[in-house]
């Protein structure tokens, strides 16, 4: 649909020219004429003459329309209000449009005021199609609304040429590069935005350098020597650093692999305030735990908040070389069993400490995960760790908990008042370690709850012992679970791995029976309030016919999210089956990883 003819690059010994005005496209149903190929109408119908002006000006020339459009009188279009997608993508094709053949330049004064007239056309011309716009409401033309649309986005394209952004402060160039940087949504731009901020020219680059702490967040995924990850690290400076070391199955780091990173990293232990790590064996896990023994040993002061270490190895059992050298055959208290008074967030997945030796205080979120019960802290160190930590906030024991007694006499124990608690996740164990674990808890203010792989036995005492204990519960998450009516203020709902049958709960009242539209109304309908679904791995069709059957007995959602892998699998077809399972107004949406729905949001902060 755009051809414009190809920009001839001016000699490198001249300056470059001020280019020749774009043509623009005449309508936005024109900017749609490729789309329309992937999206095509159900029934062809009339379509609008393509009279109107795109360039601004009264005599600009103007394109023929596609033949598959004919003037009609009055002008309709051919399709149906174009969708949001419809929307980002013809925007994507007009930016890409005007920025054909554009390279970033030092311009020179004739060029400069060239896209200063250019953008001053553009703000005239919004400035009238809002004006006109004004004149038709309350039901303005969709042909108005889509130049306007296609006006705005050619403005944001020439507006920025513009901008004297080297003559701004240093102070003021140093914030916008923070927002780029720590905008980005994942890692990997993250990383390549901060290095294409140092090839833009000499000035940036000295900007970009000076700010050590646009390099103090640093994911250690490159090749095994790290080159660029230790550069990044270098830059840092003295700042807070935060670091993540990742594995891989096709490469697991070894213990001499991890000795080396350990030792350049840790020179500056006393800097780092964030350290995730995740890998395959038991060697590099204890390699990092020794290596925090410097905390005590020598007395370091330290400012780090966080630590999580994953072993995503075989459960449980330790294989490699272990045990070298000799005194790794011990469990290792944490920083050597010195207290970090920053320290507040500890994630321990299929590894363990010494945990009596351990200092643990003031933890807003306690992570356990894979650790076999003999390697667990015994029931009084595990009550003594929670009670030292009255604003915990986030607890997760997944296959992970405290050593099981059967002394009747531990059941008299009265709980442990969690008063902060928000988020509760509970798995992999068995319906009377459930029983023992939840004895010891009361957690009156928790409002999401996740339930993994409660199977094979009968739970139904451990969810009598859950029923009147969290009156607040909001979020439910669920891998394989079957308890549900007693969380009435569930309103946001994540479901990954759940088949028909657990779905049909949902359509059923407290007592499990399968309503329908013409069900007599029940007096309750299990989880009445949720509006959101976030789900994984489940079928679409699946979750459609799910999402109509609570439409058809009046408890309609308002939103599903799908993670990119399954919205990369989506056509037009499937996501106008789940837009139309939705109350009016609902909408289908990607959601980023590691990105949470504002809606998720605003129920935790409730």
């Amino acid at each position: 649909m755009f051809d414009p003819s190809p920009d001839t690059p001016a000699p490198d010994n001249q300056a470059q020219q001020p280019p020749p005005p774009t043509p623009a496209p005449t309508s936005f149903l024109q900017a749609m004429e490729e789309l329309n190929r992937q999206y095509p109408p159900s029934q062809p119908t009339a379509g609008p003459s393509g009279q109107s002006n795109a360039a601004g000006g009264a005599n600009a020339p103007r394109r023929p329309m596609p033949p598959n459009y004919v003037q009609s009188a009055p002008a309709r279009p051919a399709n149906p209000t174009p969708t949001p997608q419809q929307y980002m993508e013809v925007a994507s094709k007009v930016t890409a449009h005007h920025m054909k053949g554009w390279e970033p330049h030092r311009m020179a004064p004739e060029e400069y005021q060239h896209f200063r007239q250019l953008t001053q056309k553009q703000i005239q011309r919004v400035r009238e199609l809002e004006a006109l716009r004004e004149q038709q409401l309350p039901n303005p033309e969709l042909r108005t609304e889509q130049e306007l649309f296609i006006r705005r986005v050619e403005y944001r394209v020439y507006f920025p040429r513009t901008f004297r952004i080297n003559d701004l402060p240093t102070e003021i160039m140093d914030n916008i590069f923070r927002y780029i940087v720590w905008t980005s949504g994942d890692q990997v731009t993250s990383v390549r935005w901060r290095m294409w901020l140092t090839w833009v020219c000499q000035h940036w680059r000295s900007i970009a350098l000076a700010d050590t702490t646009l390099w103090n967040a640093i994911w250690f995924r490159d090749p095994p020597n790290y080159e660029r990850s230790l550069l990044f690290f270098e830059r840092a400076g003295n700042s807070a650093i935060d670091i993540r070391i990742d594995d891989t199955k096709e490469r697991p780091m070894t213990l001499q692999d991890m000795s080396k990173l350990v030792d350049k990293l840790f020179v500056k232990l006393s800097n780092i305030r964030l350290l995730v790590i995740v890998v395959q064996d038991w060697d590099p896990a204890l390699v990092v735990l020794n290596g925090l023994r410097r905390v005590a040993t020598e007395n370091l002061p330290m400012i780090m908040e966080r630590f999580e270490l994953h072993r995503d190895g075989s459960p449980y059992v330790q294989v490699g070389t272990g045990y070298q050298p000799e005194v790794y055959a011990r469990p290792i208290p944490l920083f050597g069993g010195a207290s970090v008074p920053t320290f507040n967030y500890l994630s321990l997945n299929g590894i363990h400490i010494d945990w009596k030796n351990s200092v643990l205080r003031n933890l807003t979120t306690l992570d356990m995960r894979r650790m076999p019960l003999e390697r667990a802290p015994n029931l009084a160190g595990f009550r003594s760790l929670l009670q030292n930590c009255p604003l915990l906030k986030k607890l997760i024991m997944d296959g992970a908990g405290p050593k099981w007694v059967q002394d009747p006499a531990s059941g008299r124990l009265p709980p442990v008042l969690l008063p902060e608690l928000k988020v509760l996740v509970l798995g992999d164990f068995s319906m009377t370690y459930g029983c023992f674990l939840f004895s010891h808890l009361a957690v009156p203010k928790v409002i999401d709850l996740t339930l993994i792989n409660l199977f094979g036995d009968d739970f139904s005492p451990f969810f009598d012992l859950m029923r009147n204990s969290m009156p607040l519960v909001k979020i439910l998450t669920i891998f394989t679970a079957k308890w549900l009516a007693s969380m009435p203020q569930v309103t946001y709902l994540r479901l990954g791995n759940v088949e028909k049958p657990f779905l049909d709960l949902f359509v059923s009242d407290d007592k499990f029976r399968r309503l329908t539209a013409n069900s007599p109304t029940p007096k309750k309908i299990v989880c009445p309030k949720i509006a959101y679904l976030e789900y994984q791995n489940i079928d679409t069709p699946l979750v459609a016919e799910w999402l109509m059957a609570r439409k058809r007995i009046n408890v309609p959602l308002k939103k599903v999210y799908l993670p990119p892998s399954m919205a990369a699998t989506f056509n037009r077809e499937k996501f106008m089956l789940l837009v139309s399972t939705l109350d009016r107004g609902g909408n289908v949406q990607v959601l980023l990883p590691n990105n949470k729905p504002p809606e998720e949001e605003a129920l935790a902060a409730s």
